[in-house]
């Protein structure tokens, strides 16, 4: 069978760095299957893709697993590690969104909601923030983007007990809604996102 999809090639299995991708790119692919089983080994079932105007080929695993069963970072998701526990970098972070002239709208602790239903659930806790100045436009373009808006940030704690900060790449979010000709809100949301997100885990 012979898809078109729009895909993201990772080039990186660290899920603290940023996705390398071709954003906006279209490839054909063929599901490589016999006996309704993939081809290949590994985890999940294979897509053969062929990048348009280049020829290169390549094997992407659509179970989220490389065939050498390294992780692919998560599509559109930026992840960091913060030198502080959930708390603080929450802390943190609502005073960096606030520094950067974003109102905060909602704070939402899925930990303690769990609590008060009688489930375990490590600190994990979101933050919906934005500013209509830089949001607008974007909706402006493409109302579907209000699904994703305000934009959002996750404080969540590892079984290790390592914390981690992660938000939506803006560049995904343009891809996922089809946006075109917003290069300068998408770039300044980019920038300030990185901004906020880095002070926000360093030490």
């Amino acid at each position: 069978m012979n898809f078109l999809v729009t895909t993201h090639l990772f080039t990186s299995p660290d899920p603290t760095q940023p996705n390398i991708a071709h954003w906006h790119r279209k490839a054909k692919f063929k599901l490589c299957k016999a006996n309704n089983r993939p081809r290949d080994p590994g985890n999940g079932p294979k897509a053969l893709l062929t990048l348009p105007g280049s020829g290169q080929r390549m094997v992407e695993n659509r179970g989220g697993r490389s065939a050498a069963g390294k992780k692919f970072p998560m599509e559109g998701l930026k992840t960091l590690k913060s030198d502080f526990g959930p708390e603080k970098t929450m802390e943190r972070l609502e005073a960096e969104i606030k520094a950067h002239k974003m109102t905060v709208f909602a704070r939402i602790n899925h930990a303690a909601l769990a609590a008060g239903v009688g489930l375990d659930l490590r600190p994990t806790e979101v933050i919906l923030f934005g500013n209509p100045r830089g949001g607008t436009p974007l909706m402006q373009a493409k109302q579907t983007m209000g699904i994703d808006l305000p934009l959002k940030a996750l404080v969540w704690q590892d079984g290790s007990g390592q914390t981690w900060l992660s938000y939506n790449e803006p560049a995904w979010l343009a891809a996922r809604h089809e946006l075109t000709g917003i290069d300068g809100p998408i770039t300044a949301m980019t920038n300030g996102l990185a901004d906020i997100a880095a002070r926000t885990v360093a030490g």
